[in-house]
């Protein structure tokens, strides 16, 4: 267009008018676009697609929109109302559980626990036909003190860690997609009668919690799980699977449940109803999960917490979901040279605490690294160490 068609067009009225009106098109649409992108409607849309492969493959971030329920599942609480953990304050456990944490922006609580006498421990122990251990018992009855605490502050949703959890740096991005596949596999229950009046006889995809509140215990730190079921019923009730970069590859799976592992396809996480997970390195409740926890499992008639835990999801008097491979597993220090070993439920291997001996045997638990199974890039050894430790 030369100069004299121009002021041509602009002396005349078509002219004029076109151009007050361009930009104010232009405006129109971008008002449109923004109102559009984040109205309810769309924003729906959004958090309903099944595999939720949309985000960004950066870990290290804050979720872009909390209005999203899956973008909430990567915040400082994984999505849940509060992480606590469990401990009796071991220096080595605690300083790489809150390391661990701090490398990976989580905000965990380390609520006190009780002293439990011998007597109070004795009839723990004597409430059943199986006696648990001494450790097992003390474990088990921390369990049930974090538990009822849950219910005490009336969370409708917590994560409970042991305080030798490990988790991979990428955490956060992996718990958004964990959050889209519970979601998911829970779409179909109707357990309105659960809810309170805010989200009664809503469907677990329409509720705003990350992981709705169809199930009563949601198991990502395990040492196992039995996916057959899931696998040979082919059906999104029973099992989710999504791709995942950051999941331990079928054949490097560690533990009693590698046949399980290579049913999946390969670079593949999935969720199930669970069959018969066992350790209880970190699993999160609803409050009426913690409340049905708190009474189906409140004697010691069991070996352990986890084992009557696994019990209770099998013979689904729990709703029990579990996350395979986990995304969290515990960590285990390299080997003291007495030969003392890092579980504290054998707890008669480790010296007494405040001893000389047991000083330096957590001084040498701090400073040699240990190895985590099944965690790729582990989030304790990252922030002691600066390396991966993956376990074998």
């Amino acid at each position: 267009m030369n100069r004299q068609s121009l002021g041509s067009l602009l002396g005349s009225r078509q002219g004029r008018r076109a151009i007050l009106i361009t930009p104010v098109f232009l405006l129109l649409c971008i008002v449109l676009y923004f109102s559009l992108g984040r109205s309810p409607a769309v924003l729906k849309k959004l958090e309903t697609i099944p595999k939720a492969f949309r985000y960004s493959d950066d870990w290290n971030y804050e979720p872009k929109d909390q209005r999203i329920p899956t973008e909430a599942a990567g915040n400082a609480t994984l999505g849940f109302q509060g992480i606590f953990a469990l401990t009796r304050n071991t220096p080595w456990r605690v300083h790489g559980l809150l390391a661990a944490a701090a490398y990976t922006g989580l905000e965990i609580n380390t609520p006190p626990q009780p002293d439990v006498s011998a007597d109070e421990l004795d009839a723990f122990q004597s409430q059943g036909e199986k006696r648990p251990g001494d450790g097992s018992a003390l474990a088990w009855m921390a369990h049930l003190n974090l538990l009822r605490e849950v219910q005490r502050q009336r969370y409708q949703t917590a994560l409970i860690l042991e305080d030798d959890a490990d988790w991979d740096i990428s955490i956060r991005w992996q718990m958004k997609r964990v959050s889209a596949a519970v979601r998911w596999l829970t779409a179909e229950d109707d357990d309105g009668e659960q809810y309170d009046d805010s989200v009664k006889g809503k469907k677990a995809w329409q509720t705003p919690e990350p992981y709705g509140h169809a199930w009563d215990v949601l198991w990502i730190g395990n040492c196992g799980e039995d996916v057959t079921g899931g696998v040979e019923a082919k059906t999104a009730s029973e099992m989710q699977a999504w791709r995942d970069s950051t999941v331990i590859p079928n054949e490097d799976y560690d533990g009693w449940a590698h046949n399980s592992a290579m049913l999946l396809q390969k670079g593949t996480r999935a969720i199930v109803r669970s069959r018969g997970p066992i350790c209880s390195f970190a699993y999160a409740v609803t409050m009426e999960g913690a409340a049905k926890v708190v009474e189906l499992a409140g004697k010691g008639s069991h070996e352990g917490f986890d084992t009557k835990l696994s019990e209770l999801c099998k013979d689904k008097k729990l709703r029990c979901i579990s996350v395979f491979p986990e995304v969290m597993h515990e960590y285990v220090p390299p080997e003291g040279k007495n030969g003392a070993v890092a579980s504290e439920v054998n707890s008669q291997n480790r010296p007494e605490a405040g001893a000389a001996d047991a000083v330096a045997f957590d001084e040498q638990w701090e400073k040699e690294v240990g190895t985590t199974k099944n965690i790729v890039d582990s989030a304790r050894c990252k922030a002691l160490f600066g390396k991966r430790c993956l376990g074998k």
